[in-house]
């Protein structure tokens, strides 16, 4: 089943009316929702006999704009709730387990009034309870990179919109997906939006092992964990903690089925008897009683059941750019990306007790140039440091020399660590021979499996790279950077590259490291360009990890010349800094547009208080 929506600019076009019946006969959708039809029920009853519609529904103009109206087949069972100048809302298949809600919506023109459309949406918002599609022209923004020229749109506007959303729990499904198509569209500006629906495919599936906290609750279970630790099993020490973690799962498994008991069955017991209580004491009170009860927990089932369904993967594109929809073929892409890749999962107990033991001597073995995850050390100070020294860069304008920043980024940094360099690395760098064997079992004894739609699926062996999120993971690719520092610092010792001082006779910073974050100073010219060239071949050659020059960047103090600016680039192959461009999750240039600069921030910190439960919207974007 598919949907279509269109701003269609008035049907009584000729090019429109023609290009609409191209569309719904190449596409052949079962709804179709118009905005601004601009005509009567006459034409309206012409446009439906061509393009073969068995019903609609219709909201009159209003002088000589708008005009909404929805057209179904009767394969649809479609019911019609309610309607508006600004909307059409329905219900499909009602009353079934597979009903659902679409709305077609038509935000207001005019910017004053444009809060009363957005008031009627939330009154729609409170009504049903069933999965919601909402699709139309809002005639409004909710950042400035949805639209292409013309004016800034102000932020207190766009917020009435964003705030709408959140409180609708709308999730933005864009313009091009698997679902969501933007066609192409020869008479007007405005792109029709097809949708494509697809049931969810929820097959049965093996779970893995996962422990739940609630267990912790129960005096026995520590039990059992120390008594899966304390057995004997294997013999090397590698296969002895691989072999206990596994043992210390299969235990906690048999004592959640015997012991502990499921919860959801002592949920359903405690629920009678409450019911019982409740009616006991309605009897003695004499009183009337809420019908309902407390029902908080609903809303926690809910969420889970809708994370599983945003997790779900129904189709996937491979190497070759082949649609793949079987689960088999979906397990195998993903699979074979991961072992490309070489990712890996490191042992967590004895990983947490190396991390503890590393982090607190990790200040006193790496360079003051790297702030991240060392004791002390805050993400602002670098952010600080990197703002004045491109400010520096940027005011510097002295003819005899000129200087350059480059902002590197690593390409899949983490998982690209060859293990026979990270072992190197923390031999040179004085570690005990015993803690670097513990350290490299928790990075080379490990298997990896991808979960597709929550099933585990292949067994990857890996050869290099280390886990993001584990314990361990950041402090040794902090040891993996020093490789970089030495290379860097050696060049300065030699002269073949030279910092940028902030001031006469001040020190000259040549880099800045924050994890993968990494900021270059040096001057402007074609031989520190091939120096620096070289330094970051040897580290690449040296740790496996790769550059990624799509996303480096450059940036010239303002004397440097076209000519020189353009060797360079072509040099280094990386592109000029671009405006607002982010070091550590904000602007490291502002200039003059300071409002726009705090757009960032602000939508950042939208995004980190978003709550609640999530539907499904779709922006048909246009002039507004």
């Amino acid at each position: 089943m598919s949907c279509l929506a269109w701003n269609c600019h008035g049907l009584g076009n000729l090019r429109t009316g023609k290009e609409l019946v191209k569309i719904i006969q190449a596409k052949d959708p079962f709804v179709v929702f118009l905005a601004e039809t601009l005509i009567d029920e006459a034409r309206l009853d012409t446009v439906q006999r061509i393009i073969e519609f068995d019903h609609r529904w219709v909201v009159q103009r209003e002088g000589k704009g708008g005009g909404l109206v929805l057209f179904w087949k009767s394969s649809v069972n479609l019911k019609i709730e309610g309607s508006h100048k600004y909307y059409i809302d329905a219900v499909i298949d009602k009353h079934t387990s597979d009903q659902w809600r679409f709305t077609g919506f038509y935000g207001e023109p005019e910017t004053a009034k444009r809060s009363e459309a957005w008031n009627k949406l939330r009154l729609l918002n409170s009504d049903l309870g069933i999965p919601w599609l909402c699709v139309g022209d809002f005639n409004d923004i909710t950042r400035q990179d949805e639209k292409l020229g013309g004016a800034w749109r102000s932020h207190n506007q766009m917020k009435l919109f964003q705030d709408v959303i959140d409180e609708c729990s709308f999730m933005d499904l864009g313009f091009v997906g698997a679902r969501v198509h933007r066609l192409h569209c020869n008479s007007l500006d405005h792109c029709p939006l097809l949708i494509v629906l697809a049931p969810l495919d929820i097959s049965q599936r093996k779970k893995p092992f996962r422990f739940e906290e609630m267990w912790l609750s129960h005096p026995s279970c520590g039990e059992t964990v120390q008594a899966a630790r304390d057995s004997t099993v294997g013999s090397e020490l590698r296969n002895e903690i691989l072999e206990k973690i596994e043992k210390c799962g299969s235990d906690l498994l048999g004592w959640n089925h015997n012991v502990f008991g499921n919860v959801r069955e002592l949920k359903t017991k405690i629920d009678v008897l409450m019911d019982r209580e409740a009616r006991m004491w309605a009897q003695r009170s004499r009183l009337l009683w809420a019908s309902q009860g407390n029902k908080n927990t609903k809303y926690f089932h809910s969420q889970a059941t809708k994370r599983f369904r945003k997790n779900q993967i129904s189709g996937i594109r491979d190497g070759m750019d082949t649609w793949k929809t079987e689960p088999d073929e979906i397990a195998a892409v993903l699979t074979g990306y991961y072992q490309n890749l070489f990712t890996t999962s490191l042992l967590r107990i004895p990983a947490i007790v190396l991390a503890n033991r590393l982090k607190s001597i990790l200040s006193t073995i790496v360079t003051k140039h790297q702030l991240a995850f060392t004791k002390d050390g805050l993400i602002s100070e670098n952010i600080l440091v990197a703002f004045e020294t491109l400010h520096g860069l940027q005011k510097y304008n002295s003819d005899s020399l000129r200087f350059m920043a480059l902002k590197l980024d690593m390409s899949k940094a983490y998982d690209q660590v060859e293990w026979i360099f990270l072992e190197e690395v923390i031999r040179r760098m004085g570690f005990n021979e015993r803690w670097i064997n513990l350290t490299m079992i928790c990075v080379k004894t490990v298997t990896y499996s991808v979960l597709v739609n929550g099933e585990p699926r292949g067994l990857i062996h890996p050869s290099r790279g280390i886990r993001h999120g584990d314990p361990l993971s950041p402090f040794l690719f902090l040891l993996c950077t020093e490789g970089l520092n030495g290379l860097i610092k050696n060049a300065e010792l030699n002269g073949d590259i030279h910092g940028f001082s902030l001031y006469r006779r001040g020190p000259k910073l040549t880099h800045l490291l924050f994890a993968d974050d990494s900021l270059l100073f040096c001057r402007a010219t074609v031989e520190e360009c091939v120096n620096v060239l070289k330094i970051l071949e040897a580290y690449e050659r040296a740790s496996g990890q790769k550059v990624n020059r799509d996303k480096t960047v450059l940036f010239f103090s303002r004397s440097t010349s076209d000519d020189i600016k353009s060797s360079i680039k072509q040099s280094l192959g990386v592109q000029e800094i671009l405006h607002y461009e982010k070091y550590l999750g904000l602007p490291s240039l502002v200039g003059k547009g300071k409002k726009q600069a705090s757009i960032i921030l602000k939508k950042g910190c939208g995004e980190s208080f978003k709550v609640g439960k999530v539907n499904y919207s779709l922006k048909l974007e246009g002039k507004s």
